[in-house]
Parts: structure tokens; C-alpha cells; sequence
């Protein structure tokens, strides 16, 4: 049986056999589902960023206080023991103490005997110092003096560090009494943390720079410790050729004797130096305080630090997604 259909044959081979090609319908959800996404990822970057304000506040409710108060503590003992308690802001309930004289004995670490100093200090002011040094052009080979000056001779690394002890506590006191404030009110935000992070910067450049004043001494001229009054105090006099200076180095107190020989024919000058020292525990006992207060500092700033960047960084990633 024959079928037909309901054209021509010739309407038939107008009709085009290639393959038909399935038409795409934009999807009307498309636009939809890349904003619910861009969404989503915005929600869950302010729920991180939520986190970190917490933390942050956290912190300085946890270790505010007693990062101030352990550096209160050591501050003060540093103070006592630079004996300038006196100098120290009366709010800090500290007890006047008057210093002590105390007498120390200075030897070269070499061996040798060149060199013997003994020296009484009275915190940072020397009272009286003897010395002996061998030296050829005097009677018998020994040079031997005294100098108990009659006009004030200070050792100036010892004055300046107690008044970087003293600025330090003054940094610590006030810190706390805004966390004080802080925890009355239970105010922290990232304002008080920023406030936190300054205050303990300048505390670590104050606890660096006492340090730093006891461990590297001023280097001073010849022609400086010449001119210094005290130089003038010996008795017998120093010898053309010699100089003394006295000086701290860490927790060591030194002397240092110069000599100053001429060349013969005119060749210039020979600069001989010869040292003796001795330790001082309570300056060491200072630095071990002061490294522990910056240690406890860096930590607490470390740790705001820290956290304020990884909300920074999720605050910066959220911009690039909206």
C-alpha cells in the first residue's frame, strides 16, 4: 500500500535534511544563582570579620591587665635598683629608698696585674676612686692616685637609663589606668586596641633605648675625656700620657686606661689602652627585667597585630567580591 503524504514531491525536496540543531534558552535562574553565590560569600565574609572584632576584644579583656600589671611590676623594680624611685610619678605608691654607698674592685679579666681600680659609687655618682697602674716613667714603675672629687662626677649611662625606667612606667601607668577605664564600662573596640598597640610601641622603643644606654657606651675623644672636670680631681696628678674613663658595658663596670706615647723621630702617636672591670648583679638583675618586660610587650602587641590583619585581609577580600 502506497502512502502519500499531503504535498508534492516536489515540495519535498524543498524541505532542508541537514540535522536540526537544538536552540538554547537562556536560563532565566543564571543571573540569579551568581548573585545568591556572590551573597553567600559576602555573609560568610562578615561572620569572619564578626569573629575577629570578637577576638579582638577578647584579647584585651584577657591580656590587657596583666601584660600591664607584670610590666608594672618589673618597671619598678628597675627604678629601685637605678635608685631613682624619687623620680617616679607619686601615683605609683613607690617608697622613697635612699641609696647606699657601695665599694667595688676593678681587675683586668687578661691575667695580668696592670691594672688594679677600686671605685665607691652611691647610685650613679662616683665618691671616691683609687688606682694603680704600672707605668714605666713613674717612680718605682706604679703610677698610684686617688681622686674624691668634690664636684659632682656621675656615671652618665646609669642616670640615663634610670630615666628611661621612669619615662617606661610613666608609659605602663598610664596604659593602665585606660584599661581600668576600659573594663569599667566594658568599652573595648578596635579604637582601644589601636590605642593599645601605639601606647606599647613607644614602651618597647623606651625599654630598648634604657637597654641599649647600658649595653653600648658613648663613645667620647680623648680630647673629651681630657676636658672632663673630674680627670682634674687625681691627686697626684695624671701624667701627661694618661688618661681614665669609666664606663658601663652591659653589667660590667670598666675602666679603661689610655696611653698615649709618642713615636720616636716624630713618627705620630701610640694609643695603648688597657682595661679592668667588674660585674655589677644589680644592673645585670635590671637587664634581665627590662628583657622580660619587652618580651611580655612584644607578645601582647603581636598578638592585636595579628588578628587585626586577618580581619583586614577577609574586609579587603569582601570588597573584591561585591
Amino acid at each position: 500500500m502506497d502512502f502519500k503524504l499531503g504535498g508534492s514531491e516536489e515540495d519535498l525536496s524543498e524541505l532542508s535534511l541537514e540535522p536540526l540543531k537544538p536552540s538554547v534558552v537562556p536560563c532565566s535562574h543564571q543571573p540569579y544563582r551568581e548573585k545568591h553565590d556572590g551573597d553567600a560569600k559576602v555573609n560568610q565574609a562578615e561572620k569572619k570579620v564578626a569573629f575577629f572584632e570578637n577576638e579582638f576584644r577578647w584579647l584585651q579583656t584577657k591580656q590587657a591587665e596583666e601584660t600591664f600589671r607584670n610590666m608594672d611590676g618589673l618597671l619598678k623594680e628597675c627604678c629601685r635598683k637605678l635608685c631613682v624611685s624619687n623620680k617616679v610619678d607619686p601615683r605609683a605608691h613607690m617608697a622613697h629608698i635612699h641609696p647606699q654607698t657601695d665599694k667595688y674592685t676593678l681587675i683586668q679579666r687578661t691575667g695580668q696585674d696592670q691594672l688594679r681600680v677600686n671605685i665607691v659609687l652611691l647610685a650613679e655618682n662616683v665618691i671616691q676612686t683609687d688606682v694603680t697602674l704600672k707605668h714605666p716613667k713613674c717612680p718605682g714603675g706604679v703610677y698610684r692616685s686617688m681622686a674624691q672629687p668634690d664636684i659632682q662626677w656621675k656615671l652618665q649611662q646609669l642616670q640615663d637609663a634610670g630615666n628611661l625606667c621612669v619615662r617606661t612606667l610613666g608609659l605602663i601607668m598610664q596604659g593602665y589606668t585606660r584599661i581600668m577605664e576600659l573594663s569599667k564600662k566594658s568599652a573595648w573596640s578596635e579604637e582601644s586596641g589601636q590605642y593599645f598597640i601605639q601606647i606599647c610601641t613607644q614602651i618597647a622603643n623606651a625599654i630598648g633605648s634604657a637597654r641599649s644606654t647600658l649595653c653600648v657606651p658613648r663613645k667620647r675623644s680623648l680630647l673629651e675625656i681630657c676636658h672632663y672636670p673630674p680627670t682634674k680631681c687625681f691627686n697626684p696628678p695624671l701624667p701627661s700620657d694618661i688618661l681614665f674613663s669609666y664606663y658601663i658595658s652591659s653589667s660590667k663596670l670598666v675602666c679603661a686606661a689610655y696611653n698615649i706615647a709618642q713615636r720616636p723621630n716624630g713618627g705620630g702617636q701610640n694609643l695603648s689602652i688597657t682595661q679592668a672591670d667588674c660585674h655589677l648583679p644589680h644592673i645585670a638583675e635590671v637587664l634581665q627585667k627590662l628583657d622580660i618586660a619587652y618580651k611580655i610587650n612584644s607578645v601582647f602587641v603581636q598578638n592585636l597585630k595579628s588578628i587585626l590583619k586577618a580581619k583586614n585581609s577577609i574586609n579587603m577580600e569582601k570588597s573584591s567580591t561585591c
